[in-house]
């Protein structure tokens, strides 16, 4: 160049630089700008500091909609669990519902009967129903269940004892056996 500095547009290409994913050789490359007076511009608004804080905020706004996302989801899985629970429980209180089975007399003819106890495929299908919903809400919050708890305890128990094992085979192993020498007959030797 000739000395003179071209007349570019800086706050265009600072947006570009903050808000992009180019580096600054890329940028003035692009730009048909020198890098030196790219960098030069750069260093003296303080740019790599504002692409660090623009992505900051960029990730925290995506996180704090991700959440939001998650927590309706989370709140509308919960709704269907309590609702399907009180579906269950209505249910078990009417015998239109649970008791009511479907039988077949001698001569072919198909009736609705209400019976003594819940239909058991009526209930199978509510109970499964609820079990499914309790399962996705425990995989969305993390929770074990009663079992998972009890294995990872013990897998942890199995994991502390064997390391005290291996420490004290370690312990036993640095520590020098101890060597005694005894010499029988060592007054005749002396003066």
């Amino acid at each position: 160049m000739d000395g003179r500095e071209i007349q570019a547009d800086w706050a265009a290409i600072e947006t570009e630089y903050v808000r992009g994913k180019m580096s600054q050789q890329e940028l003035a490359k692009s730009a048909g700008i020198a890098y030196g007076t790219l960098n030069r511009h750069a260093k003296e608004g303080g740019w790599q500091d504002k692409r660090r804080k623009y992505r900051e905020r960029t990730v925290k706004k995506a996180l704090t909609r991700a959440s939001a996302r998650d927590a309706r989801k989370l709140a509308s899985l919960k709704r269907s669990a309590d609702r399907m629970a009180g579906m269950l429980e209505k249910a078990l209180r009417d015998p239109d519902v649970m008791y009511r089975r479907t039988t077949m007399d001698a001569f072919g003819n198909v009736h609705d009967v209400i019976g003594d106890a819940p239909e058991g495929k009526n209930f199978r299908n509510m109970t499964a129903a609820l079990l499914d919903l309790t399962k996705a809400i425990r995989d969305l919050y993390s929770l074990e269940t009663q079992a998972e708890r009890f294995a990872r305890e013990r897998e942890e128990r199995k994991i502390a004892l064997e390391e005290r094992r291996v420490s004290a085979i370690e312990k036993a192993e640095e520590k020098p056996a101890e060597i005694r020498v005894e010499m029988a007959g060592l007054e005749e030797f002396s003066e």
